[in-house]
């Protein structure tokens, strides 16, 4: 990716700023779909773990990258994973909080 490209490498904020992320990824992402799919879903995951906002504009972003249907399959399964990953980390904040031993 040119380094002029990188400025465009943004979460974005409005649908304005997704398209434009998007139209500027399309070449990246046929030539490199690998890539663009496994850093899609760690930041899915880790903005689904935190409870950051922007995962809808992600989940639109999904489709527009990968297509309707393999872009609900991604968001089903990184949506879920971040959920399960916020859930698990609350449990072992909370169990260390309190000293009780995880069972």
């Amino acid at each position: 990716m040119p380094a002029s490209d990188y400025s465009f490498l943004k979460l974005p904020r409005n649908l304005e700023d997704l398209q434009i992320l998007r139209d500027n990824l399309e070449t990246y992402t046929a030539d490199y779909t690998l890539q663009v799919l496994v850093w899609y879903s760690v930041v899915y995951i880790f903005m689904q773990t935190f409870m950051i906002l922007g995962t809808i504009f992600m989940s639109l972003f999904a489709g527009a990258l990968f297509g309707v249907l393999k872009g609900i399959a991604l968001v089903v399964v990184t949506a879920t994973s971040g959920a399960s990953s916020c859930y698990f980390l609350s449990k072992i904040d909370w169990a260390i909080s309190r000293r009780i031993p995880l069972a």
